[in-house]
């Protein structure tokens, strides 16, 4: 299986000064998932092997094209704190979820943890918290010590991270999307995101204002007076969201120690794991993970 990327990039970086560092953080949740779903039919010996697979090559091309120097692979812990106070947060996912797919899922993750041991990949986890509190606790503190910190996440409540002018979101085969991109989309400033989807509710089954969308939404961002008329009757429903929205949420542990250090890479760790699943290693698979090894 090759990687479909290989002639897409150099292998020769210099990236490694102070200045020009760059910290990739991976949802993994969301990357199983979705690799889980695209090559459900990809099996070794009886093992579901297309989550893996998919979750390999993608982490390696965002290496590679967003020039991370840094990497840390971020895990949801459930219960999440939000379910505690919101019930109906993902409440729709767990009735409707495809139970193949969370079975594939699951098996992938467990292969992925090993893969991580093994290389020596900084791994972070906080009981309570998603992908995107990690996230932006990591774009808060680190925002001095990276030139760029990008989140490889197709969640969009990250957008309000854009507040940190170095941050971006690396969306796989659409690229980097920026500041810029948000702004020329939204016609908002990132730090008005939160109240945005306050109002209009998100995809998480956070409830927003009946027929109030980004239009509106934003039209009440932009106009003081309409914003207070909001508020006047759904100023519970709008501070509720604001609450379970922005990140990270107000209950996340900041002094929480949380390594960024990856180990030395040895490309035969990597091929040894991967033949084991009938999974074809390309130079640049190993020039990505030596990438971040430096």
């Amino acid at each position: 299986m090759g990687t479909g990327f290989a002639s897409s990039y150099t292998s020769k970086w210099d990236y490694h000064s102070m200045n020009n560092r760059v910290l990739l953080l991976v949802d993994c949740s969301n990357h199983v998932y979705k690799s889980a779903h695209v090559h459900a039919a990809l099996t070794c010996e009886g093992r579901f092997t297309g989550g893996l697979y998919g979750v390999l090559h993608a982490v390696a091309k965002a290496i590679l094209m967003t020039k991370a120097t840094d990497l840390v692979i971020c895990y949801d812990t459930k219960p999440y704190l939000r379910s505690l106070t919101y019930p109906d947060y993902k409440s729709i996912r767990v009735g409707t979820k495809d139970e193949e797919l969370v079975a594939r899922a699951s098996e992938t993750m467990g292969y992925l943890k090993q893969l991580n041991t093994l290389l020596g990949l900084p791994t972070w986890a906080v009981k309570g918290f998603e992908c995107d509190d990690l996230i932006a606790h990591a774009a808060h503190k680190y925002r001095n010590r990276f030139k760029n910190i990008v989140a490889a996440s197709h969640d969009s409540d990250l957008y309000q991270l854009f507040r940190y002018k170095n941050f971006l979101v690396w969306k796989g085969k659409n690229g980097l999307y920026d500041r810029n991109d948000f702004e020329n989309e939204y016609h908002i400033q990132p730090d008005k995101f939160v109240t945005l989807l306050s109002l209009t509710g998100t995809h998480n089954e956070v409830a927003g204002i009946n027929k109030v969308g980004p239009v509106i939404a934003t039209r009440a961002i932009n106009s003081p007076s309409f914003m207070r008329q909001l508020r006047t009757t759904y100023a519970d429903l709008i501070d509720r969201n604001y609450g379970l929205i922005q990140l990270p949420h107000p209950e996340f542990p900041s002094n929480e120690i949380l390594p960024i250090k990856t180990t030395k890479f040895r490309d035969r760790d990597l091929i040894n794991f991967c033949n084991g699943f009938d999974i074809s290693t390309s130079q640049a698979m190993l020039d990505a993970f030596a990438q971040i090894s430096k």
